[in-house]
């Protein structure tokens, strides 16, 4: 790389993921309201166990809907850092889902770990809408 291309990449650098002002104004002024309290579903078929003592109140977890899942069409998977906790539970699971599919703005937070409550219980999250 020469000079020149070096010195046109650099001044790239400071604009990748920049935001646009109608943005940053939209993200600030947005009003959070929660959705649903519940205990992740699933949590000792996927990581959970071995994740569970490393996660702590506030963290947040990656909502993904899965349409095409066998057992449930309103699924929502939560991962934390890529890793794979478990579900929405099926009796909360369908307002989130199509919201999700929809492009809502939505946040998910552990409120709650509880290794010692078992697998039902051991942990409770939020689930936060932004408008």
């Amino acid at each position: 790389m020469d000079r020149r291309s070096f010195l046109s990449s650099m001044v790239a650098v400071p604009f990748v993921g920049a935001v646009t002002r109608h943005e940053m104004d939209e993200a600030r002024d947005a009003k959070e309201y929660l959705l649903n309290r519940f205990s992740v579903a699933g949590l000792q078929c996927y990581r959970g166990p071995a994740l569970i003592g490393l996660l702590k109140a506030g963290d947040l977890l990656t909502m993904t809907a899965e349409p095409l899942n066998n057992h449930d069409e309103f699924a929502v998977r939560l991962e934390w850092g890529g890793d794979k906790l478990g579900y929405v539970p099926r009796s909360d699971n369908r307002h989130i889902s199509r919201l999700i599919r929809q492009g809502a703005r939505l946040e998910c937070r552990a409120v709650k770990i509880c290794p010692e409550a078992g697998p039902w219980n051991a942990l409770r999250v939020e689930v936060f809408l932004y408008v």
